[in-house]
């Protein structure tokens, strides 16, 4: 059985360390980020308004309004594609996480138990 090609998750990386990925995704008006797959939690910060689909690996679409400033969460693992159902540039940032809580506090506070 031939294995599935992804895409990229986003346009392109902003900046990676071993805790986060960040990406950047802009979309012209009707383009879409091609079918690609989140092995990471991530976390999507809007930077413009405007309308997207999302058309999810099972073929189920998702339609989406975003606000400047809004933050959405979403577990891995999936795959879907997202387009840009507006008439204006869809920006956003997306934050990978590539650590659990666990090791990020462990190694902010390595001599600290207690800290949050």
């Amino acid at each position: 059985m031939a294995e599935t090609k992804y895409a990229p998750v986003g346009t392109r990386v902003l900046l990676e360390n071993e805790h986060v990925r960040v990406w950047e995704i802009e979309l012209a008006p009707g383009e879409t980020l091609p079918m690609h797959f989140h092995d990471l939690d991530y976390v999507v910060v809007a930077l413009v308004d405007g309308p997207t689909t999302v058309e999810w690996e099972d073929g189920r679409r998702e339609s989406n309004w975003h606000t400047p400033g809004e933050i959405t969460w979403r577990s891995a693992p999936h795959a879907h594609a997202l387009t840009n159902s507006g008439t204006k540039t869809y920006r956003n940032r997306l934050i990978e996480l590539k650590t659990s809580r666990e090791s990020l506090v462990a190694s902010l506070w390595p001599n600290d138990v207690g800290s949050p």
